[in-house]
C-alpha cells in the first residue's frame, strides 16, 4: 500500500490509520459476488468509477480469483452525473482465469444477466434450500 493518498477520494479511516506505520501495506478488496443460499464465492470484483482511466491494477483480485478458480473482474461502473449514484453502464474487464481486453458499454442489465448465471450455475451444485438472511447476520457465521 502506498504511504501517500493521492486520490481526490474520501479515504476510510482504517486505511488513514494503516498507512502511519511502516512495514505495514493491505490492499482493500472490492466486491465477492456470493451466494444468497450458502454464501459460497461466485466471483472477485475490482471496482472503479469509470472516469475515463485506461488501467486498474487488478494483480491481488487476480491472485485471489485464480487461488479460488473462481471468474474474477475489473468492473468500472459509469454514473449519470459525477455525484449521481445510478450506474448506466459499465466496462469490464475477465482477469481470471484469462485476462482479456476490456468489454466496453456493457448496460447494467446485461451484468446483471450475467451474475445471475453465475448463480444459477452454482445453484445446480448448492446444498442450501433457503437463503442466507443476511438482516439478520449478527456476527456469527452462517452454517
Amino acid at each position: 500500500m502506498a504511504r501517500h493518498w493521492y486520490s481526490d477520494q474520501p479515504q476510510n479511516p482504517y486505511s488513514r490509520w494503516h498507512r502511519k506505520y511502516e512495514g505495514l501495506a493491505y490492499i482493500d478488496l472490492d466486491a465477492i459476488e456470493v451466494c444468497k443460499k450458502c454464501t459460497t464465492p461466485l466471483a472477485i470484483i475490482e471496482l472503479t468509477k469509470d472516469f475515463g482511466q485506461k488501467f486498474k491494477t487488478f494483480k491481488l483480485t487476480k491472485m485471489i480469483a485464480d487461488k479460488l478458480e473462481l471468474p474474477g473482474f475489473v468492473v468500472y461502473y459509469r454514473t449519470k452525473g459525477i455525484m449521481d449514484d445510478e450506474i448506466i453502464s459499465f466496462n469490464v474487464q475477465k482477469v481470471s482465469p484469462t485476462i482479456t481486453n476490456v468489454f466496453k458499454d456493457i448496460t447494467p442489465g446485461k451484468w446483471v444477466k450475467y451474475l445471475r448465471k453465475l448463480h444459477t450455475e452454482h445453484a445446480e451444485v448448492c446444498e442450501k434450500e433457503t437463503v442466507y438472511d443476511f438482516d439478520k447476520w449478527e456476527g456469527t457465521d452462517p452454517e
